[in-house]
């Protein structure tokens, strides 16, 4: 199966979603693992998983900061 540079950018989204205030950081971290394996267990590239982490990595936290009231 091959995965779409589209479907990279909405995964990435997706994650970018979860980063920050009212997430915790260990909710992130579930959605981010998640995404990531489920692009790997499709099939993405190298590239395209160099793309994925890049585009959530580049993003800013939400609000500043996690949520940490949230059990974390």
């Amino acid at each position: 199966m091959k995965v779409s540079d589209e479907e990279v950018t909405k995964s990435a989204n997706a994650v970018i979603s979860y980063k920050g205030y009212p997430y915790s950081q260990t909710e992130f971290n579930s959605v981010y693992y998640n995404v990531l394996a489920e692009l790997q267990k499709k099939g993405a590239t190298q590239e395209q998983l160099q793309k994925f982490e890049q585009l959530v990595n580049s993003a800013p936290i939400r609000g500043g900061h996690f949520n940490s009231y949230s059990g974390d």
